[in-house]
């Protein structure tokens, strides 16, 4: 093969590719370059020991880069031409099974250490201890969070999640919700304002999994808000349909890719997931709805979630194994990481 048809070969690689002549590099696309070969190099040099084809081809593996790689090479007249293909990974990456073994993990873990606290809370005299034990406590509680957010997120993404629609009056129990949910963020400075249907529904919803959704939301909006405020509107939709707004003004312009924040590589230690609104956005489609993100021209930021309720009940299908949140803890485990740690004092929780 003339050397101008094989560099065109080369050329056309994705993949690192090289050519050799008499035992040494002749030609080398960008990717092989960019390990490190150089035409000119002796092979022997690069990979110690390497067998080349007196004919036909060959395929071995070599090391390159601190790197495992298979070296693909076929001898082609005087030339051998040899194309590096990464090794596949022989431990299997993370699933959702890893998101839930460690969802499982933290929660036994937190089992041992809430156990530890009280014991503590019951020896601790001083003031100075007190303030000790409310930040551990407080800790425990975001960490549960994490928990249970790893859990229902790898729950919806795999489609595992059984949505648990029963008749329900949405009206009352938004009212329960922001009621709890104002009397908690009034303890952290910030006010909650809310505006519900003046009259009653009566609709087949998973309203577990819709409360988990709203607590999500309202944490988000509260930890990025500038005037300290967050509305929280209820609204009928269309037949079946629900539509809930929060409502806040960001301190700073809202960054790219939103929804995709747990899967991004970042160099910060920040205090979550990146979960938030790609959870709820499963939690809505699970529900036949839809997140969407609108941005007003006063610059606030609302976030509309839409459900749609069910023609029948659908509460034999929930499962058994896993249960979302509820009760005055879970609102106290969602608002974590904007509750002062005051809030978590072990008398008004052990």
């Amino acid at each position: 093969m003339e050397l101008s048809a094989m560099e065109s070969l080369l050329a056309w690689s994705e993949d690192p590719a090289f050519a050799l002549c008499d035992g040494k590099i002749c030609l080398c696309n960008g990717q092989a370059m960019g390990l490190g070969l150089r035409t000119g190099t002796d092979a022997g040099e690069v990979f110690p020991g390497l067998t080349l084809p007196a004919e036909g081809t060959a395929e071995t593996e070599v090391l390159l880069d601190l790197r495992l790689w298979t070296l693909r090479s076929a001898r082609l007249g005087s030339h051998t031409l040899c194309l590096l293909r990464p090794v596949r990974e022989r431990i299997a990456g993370p699933t959702e099974t890893t998101l839930l073994h460690t969802a499982g993990s933290i929660r036994v873990a937190l089992q041992e250490l809430t156990v530890a606290l009280g014991g503590l809370a019951e020896t601790a005299e001083t003031q100075e201890a007190g303030q000790m034990l409310s930040e551990a406590l407080r800790s425990t509680y975001r960490l549960r969070r994490t928990a249970e957010e790893l859990e229902l997120f790898a729950r919806l993404r795999a489609g595992s999640y059984r949505v648990c629609c029963r008749l329900c009056q949405p009206v009352e129990a938004a009212r329960t919700l922001c009621l709890e949910l104002e009397e908690l963020l009034a303890l952290a400075g910030l006010r909650l304002r809310w505006q519900l249907p003046e009259k009653e529904l009566c609709l087949n919803l998973d309203w577990s999994l819709i409360t988990a959704l709203l607590r999500e939301l309202v944490t988000n909006a509260a930890a990025n808000a500038a005037d300290g405020q967050i509305r929280l509107t209820m609204a009928e939709a269309g037949a079946n349909r629900l539509r809930f707004t929060v409502e806040n003004q960001p301190r700073q312009p809202l960054p790219p890719d939103l929804f995709q924040r747990h899967a991004e590589s970042r160099n910060d230690l920040g205090s979550g997931l990146g979960l938030g609104l790609g959870l709820v956005s499963a939690g809505a489609e699970a529900h036949g709805g839809s997140l969407l993100l609108s941005q007003r021209e006063s610059g606030a930021v609302a976030a509309l979630l839409t459900v749609i309720g069910r023609d029948g009940e659908t509460g034999s299908l929930a499962s058994p194994v896993f249960q979302l949140p509820g009760g005055y803890n879970a609102a106290l485990s969602a608002l974590s990481p904007v509750l002062p740690a005051s809030v978590f004092h072990p008398d008004g929780l052990l």
